[in-house]
Parts: structure tokens; C-alpha cells; sequence
């Protein structure tokens, strides 16, 4: 049963292969990262890439890479952008130093194991660099005489020295099984966690930042609608941490109102947006005007203009824009000026430039951008 739950749960996420072990060197101390350099950082099936951004043409270069995690399923980077960790759905989260350059080494101790019978999924750090969470997509193991499934989030403190992993007090936390997707707020007072199953809801937590610990929201959990068969793909926070936002199948993207007292969830009126259109990635641009998301099954990217009293969608005119068979994640670098979708099918990577007036995506004349034996999945900048 538990390879049936990882076959299901990897085309929602990746191939699911072998762990693999990497050699480490330990890195101490750690040198913040220059404001003026921008990367792109790549989890394929076995590989992680390191690209340096040109932030005049959005052209990537300096490709630099590392045997990873054989069977990612997500990626984060840390706010001094000095370390990066790529969740693996074998049971352990790798960490890498991020060198001046964009080189990346192994973290002394990693990968770091996130618990037993577990199938990690999401992977969210906050926005101090504190607390790095994962969500567990849950198994189904045999008790006495019947089975249990099981599912939450595991929480782990981050050496802000060595970029070591040590697992929070009462980590692992309770939440619902197939927990696949997590975020933080920018704030880093709230945690949200969603569970790719039909009839899906988000679970709230606050997050104790002394100890990291966490404890669900009262109203906790809200409901996520989602047709049959159907279930949340991609999860966003605008950058004010005023709305939340979550792919609803078909039925388009949903989105909540958040409370900046105790961090609870309201539906947004006349939500969901964009019905008609499956979204498998969602990013917010840094000036929390638009939001886009990735349709695989069309090859493109849509855009919503987001209202910032009320959260309420409206697609712009002009959308969706062409993205050839992009099926991976979307990102935006850290200047707001470039759109990077990994198109794994394709194995390249595509770059769009940003009107930041408009938010419309024009394709860079440098996309799209193949690396020899890459099948990008998931991205990160910093």
C-alpha cells in the first residue's frame, strides 16, 4: 500500500526513485549572501542545479550542479539565501551551502531524516530562516489487528552556523493525511498546510517562535472546494500576508482572507477565480499586484491582477501567454523582473520578462534554456 501511495503521490510531485548518499563537507562559518546576485536553484530527479541570473536579460549562466535527492518534492531556499534544502518523498530533506558563486555543498549530516514511515511532500521555511516544516503525505501501516493513516507536519530548527537540521520538541505536529502542500506567512506567525485528497481543506497553525512549535488556528480546518478527482495542486501568500490563495482543480484558484490578529481564514467573496482552468503552480509577484499560474494542460501561464482591499481575481486581458509544455513550477526572481518555469517534459528551463506596469510575460530572447541531463521540477530564487 505504501508504493501505491508514493506512485500517486510522485506525478503530483516527481518520479519517485531511490534515496541517494552524498558525500558532505562542512561549511562554518557562512557568509551572507551580496543583495546585488541572483540565482536560480533547480531540484531535478538526482540532481540540483545552481544558475546565476543576469539581471539585465534574465539570462541564465554559470550552471553549476550536485547529485541530490533521487525523488524531490519540494524546495526552499533560506532568507540570507546562504542555504537551500530540497525535500526527498524517501524520508529525509537534503541541505546544501549556497558558496558566493552559486557553487552548493552538502551540509555536514544531511540528508537529515524527517521520521519513520513517513513520505515528506512540502517543505516551507520561515521568513527569519528559523524553522524549516515539512508536511507528511501520510501512510497507511497496520495496527494490532487493523490500519492507521497517518499525516501532519514536522517541524526542524535551522543551524543558522552549519545549516543543520535538528528536529523541533513535539515535532511531528497533527494534521490531516496527505498533507502535500505548506507555506508560511510573511510575517512568520502562521503556518498553512493543505491535503491533496477531494473534499480537501487547509489547516492553520501559529508558529511559537521561541520554540517553534506549533498549534492549529482556532476554526481550523477550512474547506477547500475541489470537484471529484480533483484536488489542490499549488498554494500562495500575497507578499502583505493579507490573502491566501490555493488551486481548486477545475473549479480554478481559491482564495481566504487572512487574519492578521490570529491568522484565521475567510473566503473571499465571489472565489473561486478562473474556473475552467486546472493550476498546478501559483506565484505572487513581489509587488503583490498579480499572481500567476501555471496550466500544464494548455502550456500556459496565466495572470489575475490581485485587488489589494479585498483579494478578489480578475484575469488581465491579454492572458494566459504561451509556455510550451511547462509542467514544472513556476518562480519569480527576486527583483520582480523575470518569470522562470521549469518545463520538465521539455527538460529546459522557460524565461518570461515582466511588464511591471501590466504583469504581462514576454519569453526572453534566451528561453527556452536546456541543460544536458536536467529535468527541471522544482524551482527556487534568491
Amino acid at each position: 500500500m505504501r508504493g501505491m501511495l508514493k506512485v500517486s503521490l510522485v506525478w503530483g510531485i516527481c518520479m519517485c526513485l531511490d534515496s541517494c548518499t552524498i558525500p558532505t563537507t562542512p561549511v562554518n562559518p557562512v557568509t551572507p549572501r551580496s543583495q546585488s546576485e541572483e540565482f536560480l536553484f533547480a531540484a531535478a530527479n538526482g540532481t540540483v542545479l545552481s544558475l546565476q541570473i543576469d539581471t539585465t536579460t534574465g539570462a541564465l549562466s554559470n550552471t553549476q550542479s550536485v547529485a541530490g535527492p533521487e525523488s524531490p518534492s519540494g524546495i526552499g531556499v533560506n532568507t540570507d539565501g546562504v542555504f537551500i534544502y530540497i525535500v526527498n518523498i524517501n524520508g529525509n530533506v537534503g541541505g546544501f551551502t549556497i558558496g558566493q558563486s552559486g557553487d552548493l555543498t552538502t551540509v555536514d549530516g544531511s540528508p537529515f531524516t524527517v521520521g519513520s514511515d513517513t513520505t515528506p511532500a512540502g517543505l516551507a521555511i520561515d521568513p527569519q530562516g528559523t524553522y524549516l516544516y515539512v508536511t507528511d503525505f501520510g501512510i497507511v501501516k497496520t495496527v494490532g489487528a487493523g490500519t492507521e493513516t497517518a499525516g501532519g507536519v514536522s517541524g526542524f530548527k535551522i543551524n543558522a552556523s552549519t545549516g543543520s537540521l535538528s528536529s523541533v520538541d513535539n515535532s511531528p505536529f497533527p494534521a490531516n493525511v496527505f498533507e502535500t502542500l505548506v507555506i508560511v506567512d510573511p510575517s512568520g506567525r502562521f503556518l498553512y498546510s493543505v491535503n491533496a485528497s477531494t473534499g480537501a481543506n487547509l489547516t492553520g497553525f501559529s508558529i511559537n517562535p521561541t520554540s517553534g512549535d506549533l498549534s492549529q488556528i482556532q476554526g481550523s480546518p477550512w474547506e477547500v472546494p475541489t470537484p471529484s478527482r480533483d484536488a489542490p495542486a499549488a498554494l500562495a501568500i500575497d507578499g502583505t500576508g493579507k490573502f491566501l490563495y490555493v488551486s481548486s482543480g477545475i473549479l480554478g484558484l481559491t482564495g481566504y482572507s487572512i487574519s492578521q490578529t490570529d491568522g484565521s481564514l475567510t473566503p473571499i467573496t465571489n472565489s473561486p477565480f478562473g474556473a475552467g482552468t486546472t493550476i498546478s503552480s501559483i506565484v505572487v509577484a513581489p509587488t503583490g499586484s498579480f499572481l500567476y499560474g501555471m496550466n500544464p494542460s494548455k502550456g500556459t501561464i496565466s495572470e489575475f491582477m490581485i485587488n489589494d482591499s479585498n483579494g478578489t481575481l480578475t484575469e488581465v486581458q491579454g492572458s494566459p501567454f504561451p509556455a510550451g509544455t511547462a509542467t514544472g513550477t513556476i518562480v519569480i526572481d527576486r527583483s520582480g523582473q523575470y518569470l522562470f518555469a521549469a518545463d520538465h517534459q521539455a527538460a529546459v528551463f522557460r524565461v518570461f520578462s515582466i511588464d511591471k506596469s501590466t504583469g504581462f510575460l514576454t519569453a526572453s530572447g534566451t528561453s527556452p534554456l536546456a541543460i544536458a541531463g536536467t529535468d527541471p521540477l522544482f524551482l527556487a530564487t534568491y
